[in-house]
């Protein structure tokens, strides 16, 4: 046996091991009440930061998947149904230009879940003071590009939007325009929306957008907008005001002489967005909320629900015939709204109009429809800016197809329905036609939006596209009932939380 005249290393050896399993206790320990710690303090991401919400917190429609996603983050970063249709919209002038353009304008219904107040804000293009033409956007028939670029029309949306974020918002400003920046400084793929776009633009869309190798871009593609990416950027750290009255604006002007136009710096400041009463109807205990006039689109719309909807003509007919109802409905409305001479208008011009629509988990929302008076606008940029001009109200009538609506409960403050449509003069009719399958014929959404839509021989409803959101329970008292329908005649995206 060995008898060790120094410290027995096993001893040694186990004194080792314990001051070795001690640290690794004090470690597990520490480790322990660190995430003890972070338990208690488990809080979600901080207001502005996409997760600061989770779960049925809202969503969103449109034309183009990107623009919807980029809704959706907003919702999920704690913004409201307005911040998302503003980040919505800019995505959009990125990244679906055909008929999103800074150039265009449009109108908006919006329900603000805090005060259960609705109302509709009105930026549609503006008539230059140099045009003999008044102010109304749904006037007259498109003329040729040589004829239209000597009449620019006054942008409306950056103020539009200001003008509704400014109202609704809850998230800095700074927050909605970014991403849109972003994709068009570093450039996004070009998704299906835009390239189906592109191909029927009638050369316009071809003309404007080149890849690199000097071909109209194709789905995947990366779609650069520099000088895009620097006018968002002054909106963005200065907001919509440098549009209208400082550098931007000159630039505007002097672009838009360089290509033989008039849009003077007078009349850029002196635009302003209008906020007005909707136009109502009735659907059981909740009300119908449609843009009123001057926007011929949403009084064809209300007079559609009115005779279709609240008087019966929809319901008391048998479904065979129910279709011959809606055509028959919808020239009854154009003629009312319309004036005699412009009933003999072309009624299958699609006028480049793209709608969406957004709410969020506490019942506001927001239905928009917006246009630049013609598909990919004129077809020129305005140099300097990357801005797509819009035709002046004179030579288009892209109006008459601005149809947005929203179904909320005056007294519960919940949101039951928000729809917007694009295409041509008979938008508004199938936005109707759509509404009532859902509403009075119990059809899931998806159905409603896929079912072959009523032609006729002046009109034809059968091309416009509808987005919708339907909440048969109300938002935000049931969510989950919530769902979320983009039209399959186009490429648009759904993007919602919790569904």
């Amino acid at each position: 046996m060995r008898i060790f005249k120094e410290r027995s290393p096993t001893k040694g050896s186990k004194d080792k091991s314990l001051q070795w399993l001690r640290q690794i206790t004090v470690s597990l320990a520490l480790a322990g009440a660190v995430a003890g710690l972070a338990g208690c303090s488990d809080n979600p991401p901080p207001v502005g930061a996409i997760g600061h919400i989770e779960g049925h917190f809202g969503g969103a429609v449109s034309d183009e998947p990107r623009a919807s996603l980029v809704a959706r983050d907003i919702l999920s970063a704690g913004g409201t149904a307005a911040d998302a249709a503003v980040a919505l919209y800019f995505a959009l002038s990125v990244t679906f230009p055909s008929g999103a353009s800074l150039g265009g304008g449009g109108v908006c219904v919006v329900h603000d879940s805090r005060t259960r107040k609705v109302e509709a804000i009105d930026f549609r293009v503006g008539a230059p003071s140099s045009s003999s033409a008044g102010a109304s956007s749904d006037a007259g028939a498109s003329g040729e590009v040589g004829r239209a670029r000597a009449s620019i029309g006054i942008p409306g949306n950056p103020r539009g939007m200001f003008a509704l974020h400014a109202r609704y918002g809850h998230l800095r400003w700074q927050q909605l325009v970014t991403p849109a920046e972003d994709m068009a400084r570093f450039g996004a793929p070009v998704s299906r929306a835009l390239a189906f776009e592109l191909g029927r633009g009638g050369g316009r869309g071809g003309s404007v957008f080149k890849s690199k190798s000097g071909a109209v871009p194709k789905e995947g593609d990366n779609l650069q907008l520099v000088e895009l990416s620097a006018t968002l950027g002054l909106i963005r750290a200065k907001g919509a005001g440098v549009f209208y009255t400082g550098l931007l604006a000159r630039k505007l002007e002097a672009g838009a002489a360089s290509l033989g136009a008039s849009l003077n710096i007078g009349d850029l400041r002196d635009y302003r967005p209008v906020w007005r009463k909707t136009v109502t109807g009735k659907f059981g205990n909740h009300t119908v909320h449609f843009p009123p006039s001057p926007v011929s689109g949403g009084m064809i719309a209300a007079h559609m629900w009115n005779s279709l909807a609240e008087n019966g003509g929809y319901k008391s007919s048998p479904a065979a015939v129910r279709e011959q109802s809606l055509a028959t409905s919808t020239m009854a409305a154009l003629r009312v709204v319309l004036k005699r001479d412009r009933r003999k208008s072309n009624f299958q011009v699609d006028y480049g109009v793209t709608s969406f629509a957004t709410i969020d988990r506490a019942g506001g929302a927001v239905a928009c429809s917006v246009t630049a008076n013609d598909r990919f606008c004129v077809g020129r940029i305005i140099p300097g800016t990357g801005i797509l001009a819009a035709r002046s109200p004179e030579s288009a009538k892209g109006g008459v197809s601005l149809a947005p609506m929203l179904i909320v409960n005056p007294h519960s403050g919940n949101s039951y329905f928000a729809a917007a449509a694009s295409g041509n003069a008979v938008a508004p009719a199938a936005l109707i036609s759509v509404a009532l399958r859902v509403l009075l014929d119990k059809q899931p959404v998806k159905a409603a939006v896929a079912a072959p839509r009523f032609r006729a021989a002046k009109v034809d409803a059968s091309s416009a596209r509808v987005n919708l959101i339907y909440c048969p329970a109300g938002m935000p008292k049931a969510p989950a009932t919530c769902t979320y329908g983009v039209d399959p005649h186009g490429h648009g995206y759904a993007a919602s939380g919790g569904n």
